[in-house]
């Protein structure tokens, strides 16, 4: 069991995170709204950025074998033994020099990052990313508005309420 800023990772959690991206992928018919299609059937060089256990990677990896995908997480909860040869993981903190040159990739994907980084890290990921795409390159990040969610009802203010002061007191 390890933890890793609010979220403590077990096999609990991972399979909340596949669940996750099964339903998100049903709700908003796919894995990504940037029009690359036609990219991706050719080949492209797409990072997903805080991956965890690589779901998207692994989903995206096996419907678009020509291409190529990287996930990075902080943490070792990827497959390694059960993988496309077009999908790589790695374990690396995005607050650190990731080792990719810059113009590397034509697309990037974050999801649901909001709880692991920092008000004050949002900047330097963005900029690290922008320098990381190839020119023309798509990035995707796919975060809640929870703080600009309007005509709730009761308890899922109280949801709302609970994770504004908890971000604001982690900065």
């Amino acid at each position: 069991m390890i933890r890793i800023g609010l979220i403590l990772i077990t096999s609990e959690e991972n399979d909340r995170v596949h669940l996750q991206h099964w339903l998100l992928k049903v709700i908003f018919n796919g894995n990504y709204h940037s029009p690359i299609e036609d990219a991706l059937v050719k080949g492209i060089r797409v990072l997903d950025s805080g991956c965890g256990p690589g779901t998207w990677t692994l989903d995206m990896a096996k419907t678009y074998p020509n291409s190529t995908f990287y996930g990075v997480d902080i943490s070792t909860r990827f497959p390694e033994a059960i993988k496309p040869p077009n999908c790589h993981f790695k374990v690396h903190n995005i607050l650190e020099t990731n080792g990719f040159p810059d113009n590397h990739f034509h697309f990037i994907h974050q999801r649901f990052l909001i709880v692991g980084l920092l008000k004050d890290h949002w900047q330097k990921v963005i900029t690290d990313y922008v320098n990381k795409l190839a020119p023309g390159g798509w990035l995707e990040c796919a975060e809640p508005a929870i703080c600009l969610s309007h005509n709730v009802g009761p308890k899922y203010q109280v949801l709302i309420n609970a994770f504004n002061v908890m971000c604001q007191a982690r900065g």
